[in-house]
């Protein structure tokens, strides 16, 4: 469902990508573009090359649309990001406005050559950058949002941006993992339980028993 905002922000449609950048720009990539793989359909190619600019930080920007004005309404930001080979060192949200810019600093999967899903709560404590007042007159008129990502090291390095949705509900938080990450997080769940059990266990059958009284 559309829900339109005050001043050209809409809630719950996702940029897709499926056939265009719709509006998106890169800043400081060595290229940038439309891909026409992604999640599903299309998005965002942003490819840093080999260089000597180590952390280089390159920007998924957009300053006009649907993600601009009022974030009346607004509970999140999602979107999903593909790493090539290398994980970055850091991704953040920059949300500029009348309040002034604030960030919000993502907690990175260090998975590579799938898609990891990345939700930023919009409420003042996740975010730095001011007091409540001001976070929320960057809410109430928003002129620009960032995706910035910043390289690990020197090597040649590609990421995909896909699903940027300005969601109405927040649901959750941080890194939501694909499915090969939740089974891995289960088996090591499995492993601390038994491990556990097995301490347990031990301490029982080590425990001295006591003496029956004469």
């Amino acid at each position: 469902m559309m829900v339109p905002a005050s001043f050209g922000a809409i809630l719950d449609v996702p940029a897709t990508f499926d056939t265009d950048e719709e509006g998106w720009t890169g800043i400081d990539w060595s290229t940038f573009g439309y891909d026409a793989s992604g999640n599903p359909g299309g998005s965002l190619e942003g490819y840093m090359e080999d260089n000597s600019f180590f952390p280089q930080t390159a920007i998924f920007r957009i300053n006009s649309g649907s993600f601009t004005g009022d974030y009346a309404g607004a509970g999140a930001i999602n979107f999903d990001l593909f790493a090539d080979d290398i994980h970055p060192s850091s991704i953040s949200i920059v949300l500029s406005g009348a309040g002034g810019d604030f960030i919000w600093s993502a907690n990175v999967s260090s998975s590579v050559d799938l898609w990891v899903s990345y939700t930023a709560p919009l409420t003042l404590s996740a975010w730095s950058g001011g007091n409540q007042t001001d976070f929320d007159n960057t809410l109430g008129d928003v002129s620009y949002l960032e995706i910035q990502i910043v390289s690990r090291d020197q090597d040649p390095q590609t990421y995909f941006l896909d699903n940027v949705e300005l969601s109405s509900s927040f649901e959750g938080g941080g890194v939501v993992p694909e499915p090969q990450n939740l089974l891995l997080l289960a088996f090591i769940i499995v492993g601390i339980l038994m491990r556990r059990r097995i301490l347990e266990h031990l301490n029982r059958s080590t425990k001295p028993r006591k003496e029956a009284p004469a």
